[in-house]
């Protein structure tokens, strides 16, 4: 533990150096004149800050040989270095069955995920998977289970979702073409432009309508028919992309068993670190200590 404590100490130090920085760069002039720059470094600032304002601390309580009082701010600091790391990210945490014909272990892994989630007051939705993804990035992989002698196995796959752009189309978004209808409908729709032509600019997809009898009716339908276009569009590609993402990660990972629990010995071992937990205190979400070691473990 006390290498986690190094850990902890060495990357809250590098970001109380990049909150002076930042502090010294707002100073300039060519910053100041920037007002982009200036808005993107604040930002970047403010999400420093309570790490910076801890160690601050830290170093107050060090000089002053208060060693329980600097224990606690460590382990604040454990809790807001994953806050900073992570910007808040649509992702899904998918548990599949890898070699496993028992749904019970799937739903044990489930409920300790979601559990976890409750007890750090994550948001858990159905579509957006879970909040703070710095937590889970570390449980793709294989998740064996043994009881009474017999493995299962789950695979675990952590993936980015796109939210779907915003459909409510504006002007600035599309170009509008009139032109005249060339189906039947009447002697006023063929001589007058009801035809509506719209293009989406950033990606080029086309809706045309010309079966209305007037231009305002055809354009209202020419929109609708975008719209569903776009949102096929879009989620096409998204879907594409998380294959993507599974597929690498199913490659890569495959064969790695992350961890392995022993219903026979009622115990969770990590194979990456050493330390296992009891398999309730698992299930009941008391896992950070283990997710803080995995997450500083991997940005050592």
């Amino acid at each position: 533990m006390e290498d986690c404590k190094n850990d902890v100490l060495e990357i809250a130090k590098k970001i109380d150096d990049r909150f002076c920085e930042i502090e010294t760069m707002l100073g300039y002039e060519e910053v100041i004149t920037d007002q982009n720059l200036t808005k993107k470094l604040c930002k970047e600032q403010k999400s420093l800050q309570n790490v910076h304002n801890l160690y601050d601390d830290y170093k107050t309580m060090l000089e002053l040989g208060d060693q329980d009082e600097c224990k606690k701010i460590i382990a604040q600091i454990s809790k807001e270095l994953v806050k900073v790391k992570n910007e808040r990210n649509n992702f899904v945490v998918e548990i599949s069955a890898k070699k496993c014909d028992d749904n019970s272990y799937l739903q044990f892994l489930e409920n300790s995920y979601q559990n976890f989630c409750k007890k750090m007051g994550f948001d858990v939705d159905a579509s957006s998977g879970f909040d703070a993804k710095k937590y889970f990035e570390n449980e793709v992989g294989v998740h064996r289970f043994v009881e009474n002698g017999k493995q299962q196995e789950l695979f675990v796959f952590v993936y980015d979702t796109q939210n779907m752009p915003n459909l409510n189309l504006a002007e600035k978004d599309v170009r509008v073409d009139v032109f005249r209808s060339n189906g039947a409908g009447g002697q006023n729709v063929n001589k007058v432009s009801t035809a509506i032509r719209v293009t989406h600019l950033k990606t080029n997809i086309v809706a045309t309508c010309q079966d209305e009898r007037s231009q305002f009716q055809n354009r209202e339908r020419a929109f609708e028919i975008l719209k569903n276009k776009l949102a096929n569009f879009y989620g096409t590609q998204n879907q594409k992309n998380i294959d993507a993402q599974k597929k690498e990660q199913l490659n890569h990972q495959k064969n790695f068993v992350a961890r392995t629990y022993n219903f026979d010995k009622n115990v969770v071992k990590d194979s990456r670190v050493d330390l296992c937990l009891p398999l309730e205190q698992f299930k009941s979400g008391e896992i950070e200590q283990l997710f803080y070691i995995l997450i500083l473990k991997k940005e050592k």
